[in-house]
């Protein structure tokens, strides 16, 4: 059974032809998925008496389809057990300082490349750095200092 079975879709800007590429895109998805679309362009919207129900904070409509993920599912399923919840404890003093670091010193809040392969490259450099840098100031730098 569809998961939209009985709604109804309001697809903005897939009535205006040519331009209306990606409109058609999404109002084809969510008839595949049951819905009712219905097809409007943007200057029906703007005489609309429901346009404050559509766009109610920022004046602009916008579709949000949560699909369930069996990863997801799993996880959540795993971190309602205690010993899961120990171990999760365990991760802070590990993994958000260099996390935080990151983000701080090579603005990594977002990839700067796309794909996978690449983004998987971008963050063992980053790791690399963080890594020599440690060692640099754990290790390295001492040696060099005179002994007290």
């Amino acid at each position: 059974m569809p998961r939209l079975d009985g709604k109804v879709a309001i697809v903005t800007g897939a009535a205006a032809g040519q331009k209306a590429a990606l409109g058609s895109v999404f109002a084809k998805a969510l008839a595949a998925e049951g819905a009712k679309v219905v097809l409007a362009d943007a200057k029906d919207c703007g005489k609309c008496s429901h346009r404050a129900q559509c766009c109610p904070n920022s004046g602009q409509r916008s579709v949000k389809i949560k699909r369930p993920s069996a990863v997801v599912e799993s996880f959540h399923q795993r971190m309602q057990q205690e010993s899961y919840k120990q171990l999760y404890k365990l991760r802070g003093p590990v993994a958000e300082l260099p996390h935080a670091w990151w983000k701080e010193k090579f603005h990594l809040r977002k990839f700067h490349v796309r794909g996978l392969k690449k983004v998987r490259l971008e963050i063992k450099w980053a790791a690399l750095t963080y890594n020599i840098q440690q060692w640099i100031r754990l290790i390295w730098r001492p040696a060099l200092l005179p002994a007290a």
